[in-house]
Formats: C-alpha cells, structure tokens, sequence
C-alpha cells in the first residue's frame, strides 16, 4: 500500500514516469495530473493483471491517500477471491437492486397498487365511470381487508380461499356469498396484476392460476341467461301496443322504449341509456348512431349502428318525450337520462320467466332471470344460432378488446355500415317472428363460449 513517503515521490514525478508500490501504481500523465491504478491479477487465471484506475488527480494537492490504499485493499480482497472487481461491483449493484425492490415491495400495499392501477385506466381514457365504481364496489365487498397488507403477499392460497369463501354459502364476513360477484372480482384482479407485473411490482400472476382451476371466471348461469325466440317476440308484441301505457309518466314508456333497443341491437345498458340526439342520424343515406371515441368500454373505437326497420320506431317514439339531448331522457332530472329500466323489465319479462320450472338445455338449465344483459346475449345467441361468425358479432357489441377500426374485421361495422344492415336486418328479423326452428336450434345446441360482459 502506498505511504507518505510513495506520495512524495509521485509528486516529483515528471510526464511520462511512474511510480509503484505493491499494486498501486502512480502515473504522470501529460496534462501534469497524476493517475493512480490498480495493478494485480486475479486469483486462478492466467489473465494479465489488471490495470484498473483508481483515481485521477488533476492537481498534487488533491491526492487523497487513504482513498487509493481503502480501494486498492478492497479490491485486492476481490481480485483474492477470484472475481473480477468490475463484476463483483455489477453483483454488488443488483444486491442492492433486489434489496430495494424488496424494500420497495414491502412498502407496496394493496391499496396503494390498486389505487395505482385505477388511476392508470384513467389517465390512458380506459376507464368509464360505471367500470371504476363497479370495481371499487367489487374490491370493497370481497376484500377491503386486503387494502393494508403487502401486494406481494398476496399468493394463490390467498386468493384461492377468499374466492371459494365468497362463492359458497357464507364468505368470510358471514355474508350470504354470490358465484357471479366472485367471477366479476376475479376478472377485476387478474386485470390488477396483470397490470402490476407490468410495472415489475411482483413476477407471476395468482389469478391465472385460479382462472384454471375455476374453468374460468363466467358461470354457466350468466352464459346461458338468454331468450328463446318465442320470448322475445312476447316482448316486441307488448311494444306493438305500447300506447296503453302513455298514461304512465313518458319516464316508464322511455324504460319500454330502451328495453327495446337493447334487445334489438345488443347493446350495453349503459350505452342505451347514455345515447345522445346529437349522435343519432336519422336522415343519413344509411340511418344510424354512433358511439364517438371514448365513449363505449371499448373507448378507442368509433361504434356505428344502422338504424333498420323497427329500431326506428323506437326513435320515433322518443321524440314525442324530447325534452333534453338524451334520446331516453329522466322524467326527474331535465338535464340527464333515466338510470335504470326495472320497471320495464318487470312489465315485459316473458310469461315463461315468471315459472317456478326452468327450462333444461341437455345437461344445462337456462337461468330464469331477466336482466338487461339477458337482453344482449339473446342478440348474440340469435346471431350464432343464424350462423354468423361470433367474432363479428363480439365486435359489432364492443365485446372485443383487440379489435381495431383497422383490421380486417372492422369492415363488418365501422365505417362499413351497408354491410353491418342485414346482420342486424336477420337478427332481428328472428327477434320478431319467434321462429319455434331457430329456438330449437339454440336448445338442442347452446353456444357455451358467447358471453362475457
């Protein structure tokens, strides 16, 4: 190691002379400063010894002796143990890497990465305000308290036994337990940490794992919750004779109304309720509704409608109650749309759905539920039961989150409506006629792979 009496002597050397002790080395450079370099070979090869600088000191009085003779034993130590200094500094580094990680992880909760991801949705327009609230109220139910334990330990047995705890009779507050709202809380967190694993917040993702065992987060009962033909026309036969109800506040007949479109058109409740005028074309060579960007689930696709025979009835009805842009407008808030459509799905439920049998599919039992979804996947099943492919029809409903306005597949709806008209034109077509064929076919052969939301 160098002494006082080394630094002397760097000190009277002159460009291009050194001076070493042991495996320091101090070099005059041309610019008058003084390198000092490390000088050894590593242990158990046959390399040259290495030539590592130590430090540069542009001016004598800089030289700081107990830095060189601290870096040069550290490394002696290294180059003793067979490794390269450089290499055990890269080692050293992600150590310390992974440590912080660690560090970082443990500081990372639940609902800080959860509050991470929300914000991300928002941020990048992906989130509408019914999706974040029905999130957060799924989040709330089944795990709030997850929210102050780590994200990374969080692991399959965790979320093994929370979903089986909430989808039996009682979960783990003691609560009647739900099937369905477990699926919809897993979808929601296999989307969480898919997302985390994006950001390296944790390395695997337990819900896929879970998604496997489950044989997937839909139950058969949402799947198969659809109309037969013979349903469906009850229905548009209660709408042929509409007028009796007028003596209602037009509130309730704006519910029938919006009933009606969504069973022709398969569309999400809340787009039906949320259409505005102002996107409506009736006068257009191709009459339709659009859904400008950003306002569908699917919000980076322009969604285009055509409005074909019955379905114009509907807007023809609706302008008798306009009183704001909204075509189903609220009979309480002038300046908003009605929320919700329960009085209608009550008055139009199919005499059928009101049995205490349900009807058997083979080896399935289609649910006697009737919801507004029950509505859109009769659209679908119809369409699959006619033939049409599934992916076209996935898309013309915005249930797709892959497809693009650019791929072969956009030509069906967006900006193409010409040829979206007699998908529309034969669903509904069915819809109407309650063709006895059609429903036997879509018994004897139900499409178990249609719906997802």
């Amino acid at each position: 190691m160098f002494t006082s009496s080394d630094i002397a002597k760097c000190k009277a050397l002159k460009h291009p002379s050194s001076h070493r002790n042991g495996v320091i080395q101090a070099v005059r450079n041309r610019d008058s400063s003084l390198s000092f370099v490390f000088k050894k070979r590593i242990k158990g090869t046959k390399r040259n010894p290495l030539g590592l600088l130590i430090t540069k000191s542009k001016q004598d009085s800089e030289i700081d002796l107990n830095y060189i003779n601290e870096i040069a034993i550290k490394w002696t130590r290294i180059c003793d143990s067979g490794m390269h200094p450089k290499e055990f500094q890269v080692e050293l580094e992600n150590i310390e890497v992974k440590e912080k990680k660690i560090a970082e992880n443990k500081e990372r909760t639940f609902e800080w990465v959860f509050n991470k991801y929300n914000q991300r949705k928002q941020d990048n327009g992906q989130n509408t305000e019914s999706t974040l609230k029905d999130r957060i109220k799924s989040i709330n139910t089944i795990c709030p308290d997850w929210m102050g334990i780590a994200f990374t330990s969080i692991n399959y047995e965790v979320v093994y036994d929370r979903f089986n705890q909430h989808a039996s009779q009682r979960n783990y507050r003691g609560s009647k337990g739900s099937r369905g709202a477990s699926n919809t809380w897993a979808r929601y967190m296999k989307a969480i940490w898919t997302n985390a694993i994006k950001f390296k917040y944790v390395d695997d993702n337990p819900f896929i794992l879970l998604e496997e065992e489950m044989g997937g987060f839909q139950s058969g009962e949402e799947q198969h919750n659809y109309l037969l033909p013979s349903e469906t026309s009850s229905i548009i036969d209660k709408m042929r004779n509409v007028s009796k109800y007028y003596n209602i506040q037009y509130g309730r007949s704006t519910q029938l109304w919006a009933c009606v479109l969504l069973l022709l058109t398969g569309l999400r409740l809340s787009e039906v309720l949320s259409l505005k005028w102002s996107n409506v074309y009736l006068k257009a060579d191709v009459p339709h509704f659009v859904f400008p960007l950003g306002t569908r689930k699917q919000r980076k696709i322009l969604y285009a409608v055509p409005i074909v025979s019955i379905i114009k009835s509907v807007f023809n009805a609706q302008q008798k109650v306009r009183v704001n842009d909204y075509v189903f407008p609220s009979y309480k808030n002038k300046d908003s749309y009605i929320r919700d459509v329960d009085y209608a799905l009550k008055l139009l439920a199919p005499s059928s759905l009101n049995t205490s049998s349900n009807i058997i599919m083979g080896d399935i039992k289609r649910v006697k539920t009737f919801t507004a979804k029950t509505l859109r996947r009769t659209w679908t099943q119809i369409g699959v039961s006619l033939g049409y492919d599934l992916t076209i029809l996935n898309y013309i409903t915005g249930r797709s989150s892959n497809l693009k306005t650019t791929t072969a597949i956009g030509k069906y709806i967006s900006p193409n409506l010409d040829t979206a008209v007699p998908y529309f034109d034969k669903i509904i077509m069915a819809l109407i006629e309650g063709s006895d064929v059609l429903g036997d076919m879509m018994v004897n052969n139900p499409d178990k792979s249609i719906i997802k939301h």
